[in-house]
């Protein structure tokens, strides 16, 4: 199955994700003047409700092909960096010389050039585990028992959310114990064992 929530560059990942939401749909984002008074009370929870639409469209970004999202990323930090705001223009400079540098080709132990993955994976569960908090379902790493047309229930555990434009989850990943790979599975299918809630959530 393999780590979850893994990848040392999960944060710029993100980044890179916020800023293209930021470009593609501004209309999305809270005011600042909004976070500021949310953050002062201190609640956690609220300050993810306000965000919520906008972390919802950062994990629909996701579900893009590669070859399209990132060059989306590469139109956003183009615009940023054209932007009025000297500090959105220095992010955005930062951000775009770090892509740079992890799409740079690079020499494996064998000799042969490669491109590193970036942490896709981790950071799709993290989103998936932060929607959860505001629209219920279970997070990445929670153990279930998966209820089948097979007369023996079989056990796994979730690694991945699929959403629709608002509500819970319509549908998981689930990586049977044993298996060489995910499967989808239906809410209805996934009965959560007893105390195998993910710490995520």
């Amino acid at each position: 199955m393999g780590p979850l929530y893994h990848g040392a560059d999960r944060e710029d990942v993100l980044a890179l994700l916020y800023i293209v939401v930021a470009a593609e749909s501004p209309g999305l984002l809270p005011a600042v003047g909004d976070l500021v008074w949310i953050a002062e009370l201190g609640e956690e929870t609220a300050l993810d409700m306000a965000c919520a639409d906008v972390d919802r469209e950062v994990r629909r970004l996701l579900d893009r092909e590669p070859v399209l999202l990132w060059p989306a990323v590469e139109k956003a930090l183009a615009a940023a960096e054209r932007s009025a705001d000297w500090q959105i223009r220095r992010s955005a400079i930062r951000y775009d010389a770090i892509l740079r540098a992890t799409r740079t080709p690079r020499v494996g132990p064998a000799g042969e050039p490669y491109v590193p993955e970036p942490s896709i994976s981790g950071v799709r569960q993290i989103l998936d585990a932060l929607l959860i908090v505001a629209d219920d379902g279970h997070a990445p790493g929670t153990r279930v028992r998966l209820l089948g047309e097979s007369s023996e229930a079989r056990t796994a555990t979730i690694v991945g959310a699929c959403w629709g434009r608002s509500g819970p989850p319509e549908g998981y990943l689930v990586w049977l114990d044993g298996a060489g790979a995910s499967v989808p599975a239906r809410p209805d299918e996934l009965v959560v064992l007893a105390d195998q809630e993910s710490v995520a959530r």
